[in-house]
């Protein structure tokens, strides 16, 4: 981008004549305005993916499916370079648990997960998303108790 706005200036500064000195102030807040143009309007994403098999240990506990869950959140912060600071905390706990209530559900298996940034000069917009298998856990039988010999 700082090549681009080095060519433009090249250019602008080469197309100028003796006579048109004159008008270099408009030359200048077209600069200006391209300048703040691009700084407002380009924006940098990243994003990264994972799998997780649940979010609690199954072991040999018998589950039923419960059916399929996705969905996305999203936060922001204030980012200067290196330095960012939350306007709040991810609320990721919070999402996981909304999505075991709103599906009636005891625990998630097959996770698959994404994490997307975009960053807007100094604010960045985070979202998560979510998409696995809603289990619900299966009666553990009772023991009955054996009738001791006398």
């Amino acid at each position: 981008m700082i090549l681009f706005f080095l060519s433009l200036n090249k250019k602008l500064s080469t197309s100028i004549t003796s006579n048109q000195i004159k008008n270099t102030k408009p030359t200048l807040i077209k600069k200006a305005s391209m300048m703040i143009f691009f700084l407002l309007f380009i924006s940098c994403a990243t994003s990264s993916a994972g799998l997780v098999t649940s979010n609690t240990a199954i072991g040999d506990r018998k589950f039923t499916v419960v059916g399929p869950v996705k969905d996305k959140m999203t936060w922001y912060s204030f980012d200067i370079g290196f330095v960012g600071l939350p306007f709040e905390e991810p609320p990721i706990d919070e999402f996981t648990n909304n999505i075991l209530t709103q599906n009636n559900a005891d625990a998630l298996i097959n996770i698959r997960y994404w994490n997307e940034k975009s960053v807007y000069l100094f604010v960045t917009k985070h979202s998560f998303g979510l998409s696995a298998e809603a289990i619900k856990w299966e009666a553990i039988p009772e023991p009955v108790p054996s009738k001791s010999r006398r």
